[in-house]
């Protein structure tokens, strides 16, 4: 490398499965969304050094999915890619594979109209 790379000064972190799930084994009838909230209002972070990422956008599309009958699990791992700032872009395309896999006709809001008749 012809320049060393620049000093990190912050990282990202967000909550796992497993830490999710423990919160559901206790709130089996909490949202994923809901229980993001718990973890972060649980959560101690150095605001110097750390940050929750992306936080608002993994509550957002869990709150667009919570109708959807996937197990807690395969809707973390999937929110889980929507990581980056494009993922609005991708939302209809993401609404009309869930459709698919879930054979919930209903599985996007009824505005967006991606689901499969």
């Amino acid at each position: 490398m012809k320049r060393s790379p620049e000093e990190i000064l912050q990282a990202g972190l967000h909550p796992t499965y497993d830490q999710l799930e423990m919160y559901a084994y206790h709130l089996p009838q909490a949202t994923l969304a809901n229980l993001v909230d718990i973890f972060i209002s649980l959560s101690t972070v150095d605001d110097s050094m750390y940050n929750l990422c992306h936080m608002d956008d993994f509550k957002f599309l869990a709150d667009m999915i919570q109708h959807i009958k996937l197990p807690l699990k395969a809707k973390y791992y999937d929110l889980s890619k929507f990581f980056k700032q494009y993922f609005r872009d991708l939302l209809e395309s993401y609404f009309y594979n869930l459709c698919l896999v879930s054979d919930t006709r209903s599985a996007a809001p009824p505005s967006t109209g991606v689901c499969p008749s």
